[in-house]
């Protein structure tokens, strides 16, 4: 009886851990747990591309931010609005909100806003 009560326990406990959302440094990202390092707010622009069939960085498809400046977030699950975004793959976009660093040397973006822009031609 005592085996299944701390079986019961560990269990409950497992579960019930939820890591923060990537707010700062020191921070674990709940996407990966990977500690944050750097976290700025403000806005960035980029092209909403697939990590596998666009990037050839990955083994399955992942939609991820390709900024001008050529850096690649990842859309981390904290956010709502990042569910949005990962449906406009091929769209240049404008995103405000929360941009992470993560230990690993990777990015991870926490929409709060976005707007869809025109391709520039």
């Amino acid at each position: 009886m005592k085996k299944y009560f701390i079986l019961i326990i560990s269990f409950l406990l497992l579960y019930s851990f939820k890591p923060s959302d990537c707010s700062g440094k020191g921070g674990v990202c709940s996407l990966n747990f990977k500690e944050v390092i750097k976290t700025e707010e403000g806005v960035l622009k980029g092209k909403i591309l697939c990590k596998r069939c666009d990037l050839n960085l990955s083994n399955k498809c992942q939609s991820v931010l390709f900024t001008e400046d050529e850096k690649i977030y990842d859309f981390c699950s904290c956010s709502k609005k990042n569910k949005e975004l990962e449906k406009l793959e091929g769209k240049n976009v404008k995103i405000k909100g929360k941009f992470c660093q993560l230990k690993d040397g990777s990015f991870q973006v926490h929409a709060e806003s976005f707007e869809i822009l025109k391709n520039e031609n």
